[in-house]
């Protein structure tokens, strides 16, 4: 599977990359792919290990999602913008 991916870069950064492509008969979005490709295992995220029961973060995680608001909570921009407005006094 392919993907696309369209990344604005600094000047700075463009010129240097564009020379190396040209000096390699290449385009600078394929020498950036072959460069991003060569580190994807750098990208790759490791699962996160669970906190021992017994130490003060897993005695935390237990009750992690356990408080209730009365309401659903998310990413509802609109109540979060009226909560703080609220708050504000405005």
């Amino acid at each position: 599977m392919v993907h696309v991916l369209s990344v604005e870069v600094a000047e700075d950064v463009y010129e240097p990359l564009a020379r190396l492509a040209s000096a390699c008969g290449r385009r600078p979005d394929q020498l950036a792919s072959d460069w991003l490709r060569s580190r994807a295992d750098a990208l790759r995220v490791q699962p996160a290990r669970p906190a021992p029961a017994d130490s003060a973060l897993g005695e935390l995680l237990q009750f992690a999602g356990a408080a209730s608001l009365g309401r659903p909570t998310g990413a509802d921009n609109t109540a979060i913008d009226a909560d703080l407005a609220a708050q504000a006094g405005r």
